[in-house]
């Protein structure tokens, strides 16, 4: 079924403060409906009471274009109260849905066919948002582009494609955060690799190191006991001695002795 879109205004006034937003608005058998972003970024769906951008009525000139948010200047956009209007066109280029922009935050939100609240930022994904998101300028009323229509037409998706698109978005998320698990786990295991590879590079030099030290410690207690053993080696062979020369200091006392004994007869 062929939607005709529209660019609303809103600005609310309640307890809370002052609140604008742009939506987009389409056609119902009774009049015109709309759905914007709320104050809490969440889906809300109103049927009258908003401003529609439309064609002048003194010259019925439509002075404006979607130009895409990477070739947009922000002193030629529409805007209010800091707030610009912005188109948001899916990755298969069949649907689209209008919406706001803040051009100096880089980002873009609105609210999808299925009430889901869409928001397009620079920073999360830069390519999408220079290439989907189109920002409306005022230009020329003679420029070619003004109030020209897109080459290709965007569709309201019917409610069986609506469930299939939930149940495909589930699917989708739920293998992202399998995924997601999957290169965690894999983190993990290579940090337990490599902490174990460390570890037992830790243990053979540590091994590496006791051996070495063992061998030290063996060699010097050799050492040691070697010389211990040359040591009472040394003071055996000078026991010896001292006795050798203890007797020898003994013989001049004999002889002396056999000579007074032999000088009596």
């Amino acid at each position: 079924m062929m939607v005709h879109c529209l660019v609303i205004e809103l600005v609310i006034h309640d307890e809370y403060g002052h609140y604008e937003t742009f939506g987009h608005a389409y056609l119902v058998r009774n009049g015109v409906c709309a759905r914007f972003v709320n104050r809490y970024h969440k889906a809300k769906t109103i049927c009258g009471g908003f401003r529609v951008l439309s064609r002048s009525n003194n010259n019925g000139n439509l002075a404006f274009k979607f130009v895409q948010a990477r070739q947009a200047n922000i002193h030629e956009a529409v805007e209010y109260r800091n707030k610009q209007v912005a188109k948001i066109v899916s990755w298969t280029k069949n649907e689209m849905w209008y919406g706001s922009a803040s051009m100096r935050e880089a980002f873009a939100e609105c609210i999808d066919y299925e009430n889901e609240y869409v928001k397009i930022s620079h920073i999360d994904d830069p390519f999408f948002y220079r290439q989907n998101v189109y920002i409306l300028v005022s230009c020329n009323p003679d420029d070619p582009e003004a109030g020209k229509a897109q080459y290709y037409q965007y569709y309201q998706t019917p409610n069986e494609q609506i469930v299939h698109n939930q149940r495909l978005r589930f699917e989708q998320q739920r293998q992202r955060i399998l995924r997601h698990k999957q290169q965690l786990r894999e983190q993990q295991i290579k940090r337990e690799l490599q902490n174990r590879e460390h570890e037992e590079e830790l243990r053979y030099e540590q091994q590496q190191y006791e051996q070495k030290y063992q061998m030290i410690d063996e060699q010097q207690q050799q050492q040691q006991q070697q010389h211990h053993h040359h040591h009472q080696q040394q003071q055996h062979h000078h026991q010896q001695q001292q006795q050798l020369f203890a007797m020898d200091d003994d013989e001049p006392d004999e002889k002396w002795k056999f000579y007074q004994h032999s000088r009596r007869f």
